[in-house]
């Protein structure tokens, strides 16, 4: 495992995606994948992969209306982490770890 167990991103047409603002730096990743990231503080913005040819892969993170928008398929499952089935059952706090 690299990174994080999960990644949730929105895929959409190249045709209806347009930056709206700054420049991005992109970084080859691999024959099959390129990411594109703001080049000031290295946030990702989205994804390309020529297997998926007029699709952008855009990271929910984002996006503006994140929020309004729900998951609708899981991908590579086949090497999930063996908890991840559980999540549900995790404590969930609504803010972070509390400090006492």
């Amino acid at each position: 495992m690299n990174g994080s167990a999960f990644s949730t991103y929105a895929i959409v047409l190249n045709t209806d995606f347009k930056l709206l603002t700054g420049h991005l730096s992109s970084h080859q990743v691999s024959s099959n994948a390129s990411k594109h990231f703001c080049g000031s503080c290295g946030t990702p913005i989205y994804n390309t992969n020529p297997k998926l040819e007029g699709l952008v892969i855009l990271h929910f993170g984002s996006l503006d209306s994140a929020l309004e928008l729900t998951p609708d398929i899981n991908i590579y499952c086949d090497s999930k982490l063996d908890w991840v089935h559980n999540v549900a059952d995790f404590l969930s706090l609504p803010q972070g770890v509390p400090s006492n």
